[in-house]
């Protein structure tokens, strides 16, 4: 018999481990050789997502439901590195189960409106066990998971959504209260609600910040933290930052919500894209909304983990658009998009792996594209750039039609020892940025986190002009969080988190003076040439600054978003246009007067970055001073041996 040829043993062992997976749970697997890797299907025909996807009617009987969530629920509860995926999808009806949805999880209805499909009892996400918080629970880990376009009637007193970052919750109809919290007031670092309705009271609770943008809020918004932001949302909380910590804006400058599977009438599966708006408020599809235009799903590759980036790239320079079903997909070339309006969707959160040192997607300069629903993780061998949004010095005009990123989420670490340079660099004007989440990882796997380990210089690039980003949380670089070059952008809601870890001191080096405080990485969170209304920084050393009124920060190191010490920080929202007025004045509350660094990270910087300061050169030990209490003093370099 004639040996397999490499990829044909790659494809039976990649699909032999899928359909493992699944049988290990005890639910039904659907065999191999079931359906090829082909993946298209007749508008009339039911498409096959393959194993990990379960699709329910109500004529299933609801014990079988229940249990496939349970059984998902106990396998996935804390595979936070894990490497399965699965999405359960509900056809229009009526359900009585309670899903609990564990890491890389999604529940999603599939009618053409949220209220199609009735889950009677929860879709919630609940605390795990943290000896760290004094609550003795948390949901600080609580990652990658998401819930869309369903309504729930929670059974129990409230519905349960304890999540922080990576776990949006979309186009969703709570018929009661919505608990964002795990309980006993536990930490949690959520979180990201778009399109979606609640008709009780939202309790906050623990969460430290959130964004709640085009959503309408039914009754009180309780408490906060350190910044919950609404943008366009009916029924938000006054403006009141920094106490109560709200920042309220009431329209949405520019908004394209994500595209979703659904039945229509006549029970063909299609893709909604929504459309384009401007100066939005609620949600979509309130009463009187215009019908969501659709594609086929026809028209659409069904991508499996089996296939190869050449299969799929084959496919797109055809003109298809690409549904990726869950699992992971390891790249030896970039995903590329070149034609306009292309779709490529992600289905139960499919990650993408290069492991050449490529990208794992790049897009053309074209009008149109939307990427969503994806996880993007870097590879042993190093990136330059893990996802590029047209090519460096793209100037064409995508206003009346955007490219957009939505619930696009990067992770350097975890599962593997990932490298890359940069996780995203948009080029092409007018992109809209929707829930992203560059994660440089602080914890994972034994050996693949570390500071010359999971390297990772820059989470975020913005070359382009007119980029409008709603809920960007940037976290744990070791370079620079956010490098914002281009003019005339927005944002509302930035979230920026400096490492937890640092690099090794030169053995006999000095100590670099902390002022008391413990000394982590050197790396800066940026914000330049974007105008802001408002932005909070806070940090583990537990001091916080506040700064109000729209600014425009020259590039740089020193620039006023530059901070030299273990931070987070977020922004609460951007004013439409840069401004000519001064900076804005900073307010601290026990805020140190003097911030210092350790040496820079052996590792290189992305192209476009300001330049470094004259004097200061790589492997320098350097202290950046800047006196918070008087806003008109500069931010000075010092070098030293």
């Amino acid at each position: 018999m004639r040996p397999l040829d490499p990829s044909r043993r790659r494809f039976l062992a990649l699909t032999a481990a899928s359909a493992a997976s699944v049988t290990a749970l005890g639910l039904p697997a659907v065999p191999a050789a079931a359906s090829p890797a082909g993946h298209g299907h007749g508008d009339g025909a039911e498409p096959d997502f393959g194993p990990n996807v379960f699709v329910y009617d109500p004529t299933t009987p609801v014990e079988e439901i229940q249990s496939t969530l349970d059984q998902l629920f106990a396998a996935q509860e804390h595979n936070e590195m894990g490497l399965d995926r699965y999405a359960v999808l509900f056809k229009p009806g009526r359900y009585e189960v309670n899903a609990r949805l564990g890491y890389y999880t999604t529940v999603a209805g599939v009618g053409a409106h949220p209220d199609d499909v009735e889950i009677h009892g929860a879709v919630r996400v609940i605390g795990q066990p943290d000896p760290n918080s004094p609550a003795g629970i948390s949901a600080l880990t609580n990652f990658w998971r998401s819930a869309e376009n369903l309504a729930v009637t929670p059974t129990d007193w409230s519905n349960q959504w304890a999540v922080s970052q990576a776990s949006p919750m979309r186009r969703v109809h709570i018929k009661g209260i919505l608990w964002l919290e795990p309980g006993n007031g536990g930490y949690s670092s959520g979180g990201y609600i778009a399109d979606s309705k609640v008709d009780g009271i939202t309790i906050n609770g623990s969460q430290q910040q959130w964004l709640t943008r085009d959503s309408e809020l039914g009754g009180d918004w309780t408490n906060g933290v350190w910044n919950q932001v609404f943008s366009g949302v009916v029924g938000a909380p006054a403006q009141g930052f920094p106490d109560p910590p709200y920042t309220t804006l009431p329209t949405s400058p520019v908004t394209r919500e994500k595209p979703y599977l659904f039945v229509d009438g006549a029970g063909r599966w299609r893709v909604a894209v929504p459309r384009l708006r401007r100066d939005t408020a609620g949600t979509t599809w309130a009463a009187g909304a215009p019908p969501v235009p659709s594609l086929p799903l026809s028209d659409f590759f069904i991508a499996r983990p089996t296939d190869s980036a050449k299969r799929i790239n084959q496919e797109l320079s055809r003109g298809r658009h690409l549904l990726l079903t869950p699992g992971v997909y390891h790249l030896d070339r970039a995903l590329r998009v070149k034609h306009p309006d292309t779709v490529v969707l992600g289905l139960g959160m499919p990650s993408l792996a290069p492991t050449t040192g490529d990208a794992a997607l790049r897009i053309e300069d074209v009008d149109g594209v939307r990427i969503a629903g994806v996880l993007v993780d870097a590879g042993p061998v190093e990136s330059e750039v893990l996802v590029e949004v047209g090519k460096r010095h793209s100037h064409r005009s995508h206003a009346g039609n955007p490219i957009s990123l939505q619930d696009v989420f990067f992770r350097i670490g975890g599962p593997y020892a990932g490298r890359a340079v940069t996780s995203l660099v948009v080029n092409s004007r007018h992109t809209l940025i929707d829930n992203i989440w560059a994660w440089r990882g602080d914890h994972g796997k034994a050996g693949t986190i570390g500071w010359t380990v999971n390297t990772a210089a820059t989470g975020v690039v913005v070359n382009g002009d007119d980029v409008t980003a709603y809920g960007l949380f940037v976290e744990h670089y070791q370079r620079w969080q956010t490098i914002w070059n281009g003019e005339r952008g927005r944002t509302v809601f930035i979230r920026a988190s400096c490492p937890t870890t640092r690099r090794a001191r030169r053995p006999g080096a000095a100590r670099p003076a902390t002022a008391g405080r413990p000394t982590r990485s050197p790396t800066t969170c940026v914000s330049t040439r974007r105008g802001g209304w408002g932005s909070t920084r806070t940090s583990t050393s537990r001091w916080t600054s506040v700064a109000t009124g729209p600014s425009r920060r020259r590039a740089g190191p020193a620039c006023g978003s530059t901070t030299r010490s273990p931070c987070s920080w977020t922004a609460a929202a951007a004013s439409s246009a840069p401004s000519t007025r001064p900076a804005p004045r900073w307010s601290a509350r026990t805020a140190p007067a003097r911030w210092s660094a350790i040496p820079d990270p052996p590792i290189r910087t992305p192209a476009g970055r300001a330049p470094r300061p004259a004097g200061v050169r790589p492997g320098d030990v350097t202290r950046i001073r800047r006196n918070t209490l008087h806003p008109s003093s500069r931010a000075r370099w010092e070098s030293r041996p």
